[in-house]
C-alpha cells in the first residue's frame, strides 16, 4: 500500500483545499490499491463489483464525472501492470464508463 502525500490537482483546483485535495488522492489510491489486490487475488469479479458500486450503476445514475474518476483508476490499475485485467474490466463495464462524445454511433 501506497504512503505518498500527493493530493488531486483538479480537487485542487477547484476547491483550493489541500485537505480535500489529500483526502480525494487518498481515496483514489484506496480504490486502486483495493482493485489490484482483488487482481492479485484472481478474485476479477470482486474488482468490478467495486467498480460497479462506486459508479452508482445500480441506480443508472453515473455522471460524466464518475466514469472519468473509474476510468483513471482503472488506467492506473494498468500501469501497475496489469493491462490485461485493465481490458477485461473496461470491456465488462464499456456501456458504464463511456463519456458523453467518446464514441461515435
Amino acid at each position: 500500500m501506497r504512503k505518498d502525500n500527493t493530493v488531486n490537482f483538479e480537487t485542487f483546483k477547484k476547491t483550493r483545499s489541500l485537505d480535500q485535495a489529500e483526502r480525494e488522492q487518498r481515496i483514489f489510491n484506496w480504490q486502486v490499491d483495493r482493485i489490484v489486490e482483488f487482481i492479485k487475488q484472481g478474485k476479477l469479479n470482486d474488482a468490478e463489483d467495486l467498480l460497479i458500486a462506486g459508479l452508482g450503476i445500480r441506480e443508472n445514475v453515473t455522471t460524466d464525472y464518475e466514469r472519468k474518476k473509474y476510468s483513471e483508476i482503472l488506467k492506473k490499475v494498468g500501469e501497475y501492470g496489469y493491462e490485461n485485467e485493465e481490458r477485461e474490466l473496461r470491456w465488462r463495464l464499456q456501456k458504464y464508463l463511456r463519456i458523453k462524445g467518446d464514441h461515435k454511433n
